[in-house]
Order: C-alpha cells, then sequence, then structure tokens
C-alpha cells in the first residue's frame, strides 16, 4: 500500500521485501499539502447529495459482478469551517479547542439542570420546536408560552443541595 514510505529512511520494514509486497520501499513520504494548497482545492467544490453514479463491472457472460462508484475528485464534501474567514490562515486546524468544547457543553448541561431563565437551552424555542415536531406532548408550551419544568429540572430544595456539595 506503499505506507512503508512514511518511516524513516533506514527503517529495517524499508528493506524487509518478505513481510510486505516483495519489493524495498525506496521512495520519500509525499509532500504534505499547505494549507493554502487544500483551501484552493475546495474552493470550487459542488457538493451533490445522494449515491454517486454507478457503473456495472460486466463479466465475460455478461453479468454484473460488482459495481464501481465513479468519483473523480479527491475531496467529496467541503467543511464549513472553510467559510470562516481565518480558515486558510489558521495553523493548526486540526486541534479543537477541548477545553472550551468541555466547558461549554458542562454549562448547557448544568444551566439546563439549574433551569437558568437566561442561560439555559430549554426555552420556550426549544418547546414550541418539539410541538412542530409532533413529539413529547407533555412539554409543549401553552398559549401564553408557559411550559411545565421537564423532568430533569431539579427543584428549589435539590438545586440548594447541588451548589452545597
Amino acid at each position: 500500500m506503499g505506507h512503508r514510505r512514511f518511516l524513516e529512511k533506514d527503517h529495517r520494514f524499508r528493506f524487509n521485501r518478505s513481510l510486505f509486497d516483495g519489493k524495498n520501499e525506496l521512495r520519500d513520504a509525499p509532500l504534505p499539502l499547505t494549507e493554502s494548497d487544500i483551501f484552493k482545492q475546495v474552493e470550487g467544490l459542488n457538493v451533490t447529495f445522494g449515491k454517486p453514479l454507478e457503473i456495472p463491472n460486466t463479466s465475460k457472460r455478461g453479468r454484473a459482478t460488482n459495481v464501481e462508484f465513479v468519483r473523480a475528485e479527491q475531496w467529496k464534501k467541503r467543511s464549513i469551517f472553510f467559510y470562516l474567514p481565518y480558515w486558510e490562515t489558521n495553523l493548526l486546524r486540526h486541534c479543537l479547542d477541548v477545553m472550551h468544547i468541555e466547558k461549554n457543553g458542562c454549562d448547557n448541561v448544568l444551566y439546563t439542570l439549574l433551569n437558568d431563565p437566561t442561560k439555559s437551552k430549554d426555552n420556550v424555542k426549544a418547546r414550541k420546536v418539539l410541538k412542530e415536531m409532533g413529539i413529547r406532548k407533555e412539554l409543549w408550551p401553552d398559549d401564553k408560552g408557559r411550559y411545565q419544568p421537564a423532568l430533569f429540572s431539579l427543584s428549589k430544595a435539590k438545586k440548594k443541595h447541588f451548589c452545597k456539595h
């Protein structure tokens, strides 16, 4: 498969023919694409959802043996991150900010449990979405926008206990 080319030049696996494809691997690793190169490759990418075009591979008897999918491009999809103005010059694209992801996730869960009206994700808008979807009727708001607290919301006594400990 050519993966040995990523090993160091003097690595013993590069010269071991019997365990691999019968050849020594003398090629250098390919140069990694720069951020600008990738950005240019996906810049005009048009995404078409659905199954790709199928071409049957027929045998001598005319029966289809397998299906090959025609896919000319290297890239199948353009990430939404490419629309960020700083994405082309971002040097550490592969690093997600785990600290902030954890913090935001934790905040959302805590504020929802504590039923904080200013920061909770459980609000009238979310309850109206449930009504539009036709699910969880017990959580739907009434005509005035009032709704029952969810089962996962804590009572006043439980909130005090939670914050104490």
